[in-house]
């Protein structure tokens, strides 16, 4: 098979640019991929060379052989695919690995990826009726791993992200961040909570609390820390003795804590609304549900995402519930200032924005699918955090939203938590641990 690296020139009408690339790789590391098959070289003729069409691949899903560009590629099939019969590939060595995806910018047509054994290089694979051979682009700087037929796409060196300005990584999976003058706190799964000391040219590790769970949230009040364990419940953390105490005792995924006030989100069960006093925290309100995702608490009024019913608002005061967006499928919100709520549903490529005010909504059609979304009001920013490696910037002014710019990083952002400045984010990086960017906003 002849290879031909391709960068930055014309494949089947599509213009291979930076802004391609760049969300390619982002696409690569979002996710885990099923491997179609092992690639072999297979000498048709019998002459002894191997033409643009001596390739075969073994499929792990049905063990059938496939011979590539056996027909002429087309949309449906754009690596040509024949399935042959009465062949053995018993004494022969794979290539390498075959891989299929469904990148947005391929779209309709499916996108296929080629991992070198040889070379352990991951390369996009092109093919139409008019060109004889297939094409490759090269990704560079990525590497794979293998896992029960499941390939998981690596960058070689994080450092190489020009906006990226440190990286720590850390033993587990990092969900949550938290920070302030002195030290910075990541909620690393089933590795507990892990204590950073605050200085951006120098991360090291100072502490390490083996929470009785599974590490997902990490929100600071005062001297405390409240981490979401899982079905451990909630633990608080002395922060000048980084002592873990048990606390609330329901499955928590997701809590806030504001001005003596603590939500904990439980999915099958619901939301529980304390008040933190100094022996222990008091329940005040529950709020039944086997939907719950995320809360949020802002002055007196209490938000609550159920990925079921939609996003409803209780009021302490007034001891008042009232329903703000009545959708299912609500994966994610944020409050944006006074005025306005945005929030995600599962598997849109898009946000809203909707007015409390008028009750009306605006659409706002995004590249990638979300996963989280973040908003700063000091900025006037509302920070997408997509299910592929990439922070979205949009503005928000009233209902004009304009997209900015956005941010790739190694691996999808979890959580982010901006400095004092504005200017630097602190990012919650899943697998990579934590990741230090320049925004430049």
């Amino acid at each position: 098979m002849r290879i031909f690296i391709v960068f930055l020139v014309a494949v089947y009408g599509l213009s291979i640019s930076q802004s391609y690339t760049q969300a390619l790789r982002a696409y690569l590391t979002s996710k885990g991929f099923d491997v179609f098959g092992e690639v072999f070289a297979y000498d048709f003729n019998g002459n002894g060379q191997i033409e643009y069409n001596d390739w075969v691949v073994l499929s792990f899903t049905d063990k059938e052989v496939y011979q590539i560009r056996g027909v002429d590629p087309d949309r449906e099939n754009p690596l040509g695919l024949k399935r042959l019969k009465k062949i053995k590939l018993n004494i022969l060595q794979p290539s390498g690995y075959l891989v299929k995806g469904n990148f947005v910018l391929d779209k309709p047509q499916k996108s296929y990826f080629y991992l070198s054994l040889v070379t352990s290089n991951v390369y996009k694979v092109f093919s139409t009726p008019r060109d004889k051979f297939l094409k490759y682009l090269l990704i560079k700087d990525m590497t794979y791993n293998i896992d029960d037929h499941k390939a998981f796409i690596l960058h070689k060196d994080p450092d190489r992200y020009e906006n990226i300005l440190n990286h720590f990584d850390t033993k587990g999976f990092t969900w949550s961040v938290e920070m302030d003058d002195t030290y910075i706190y990541l909620a690393d799964g089933a590795n507990g909570l892990v204590v950073l000391g605050n200085d951006l040219k120098n991360l090291k590790k100072v502490d390490h609390i083996p929470t009785p769970g599974h590490s997902y949230k990490v929100e600071q009040s005062g001297k405390k820390l409240f981490v979401a364990n899982g079905k451990s419940g909630v633990c608080c953390v002395k922060k000048d003795k980084f002592f873990p105490k048990r606390g609330i005792k329901e499955d928590v995924e997701d809590l806030d804590v504001r001005k003596g006030l603590l939500l904990a989100v439980s999915p099958k069960n619901g939301f529980y609304l304390y008040r933190l006093t100094s022996s222990k925290p008091l329940l005040i309100k529950s709020f039944k549900s086997s939907c719950a995702i995320g809360g949020k608490i802002e002055g007196d009024r209490v938000y609550m995402l159920d990925g079921c019913k939609g996003l409803s608002r209780y009021d302490i005061k007034e001891s008042k519930l009232s329903r703000l967006v009545k959708k299912s499928g609500l994966k994610s919100f944020e409050i944006a200032g006074k005025r306005y709520i945005a929030y995600a549903r599962w598997d849109e490529n898009a946000f809203y924005i909707y007015d409390i005010a008028t009750k009306k909504e605006k659409k706002i059609e995004t590249l990638f699918n979300i996963h989280r979304l973040k908003y700063y009001p000091d900025k006037r920013k509302i920070f997408v955090l997509n299910k592929t490696a990439s922070i979205s910037l949009w503005d928000l002014e009233d209902l004009d939203i304009k997209f900015v710019k956005n941010i790739y990083l190694p691996y999808p952002a979890m959580d982010l938590k901006l400095d004092q400045s504005g200017k630097i984010a602190y990012i919650a990086d899943g697998g990579n641990g934590l990741v230090v960017v320049k925004m430049d906003l």
